[in-house]
């Protein structure tokens, strides 16, 4: 997060899309009942944030990303409020507050040698990411 904070202030963004990875708690419970707990999920999607640890994920960007996902058929998933943080906190904090989100794909086995994801959640990220940089503008965040 050290370069995300360096980064923001040389370049002093408007806002800023933070790409990520996330775990999916989503297997089934030790005892083979229903996982009701899961912050996201493998296969339904790029992840895009609402809150972490450190950041208060900017509601406007939350709201444009879903409605992006939603006119194009982008399977999306809100992913909830928890621990750890991304590059956005770092960003958020830099100079006088910057709008931020995040959004990630994904995955299993976290800070191990291997990470299990879905190539259509990764798919889906990027179409997602490409759609919403098409239609952004600075009137997305014009009352700043």
């Amino acid at each position: 997060m050290r370069g995300a904070k360096v980064a923001a202030q040389y370049f002093d963004p408007d806002m800023a899309i933070a790409i990520e990875s996330t775990p999916a708690h989503d297997l089934p419970s030790h005892d083979g009942s229903e996982n009701t707990s899961y912050n996201t999920r493998l296969g339904f999607g790029p992840a895009i944030y609402i809150a972490d640890s450190s950041t208060l994920h900017d509601p406007r960007l939350v709201r444009f990303l879903s409605e992006i996902g939603d006119s194009k058929n982008i399977p999306y998933q809100l992913r909830q409020p928890g621990g750890g943080g991304t590059d956005s906190g770092a960003i958020q904090r830099a100079l006088t507050g910057i709008p931020t989100v995040s959004i990630a794909v994904p995955h299993r086995y976290p800070h191990s040698p291997v990470n299990i994801s879905r190539v259509d959640d990764w798919k889906n990220t990027l179409a997602l990411l490409h759609a919403a940089l098409k239609k952004i503008t600075p009137a997305l965040i014009s009352n700043r």
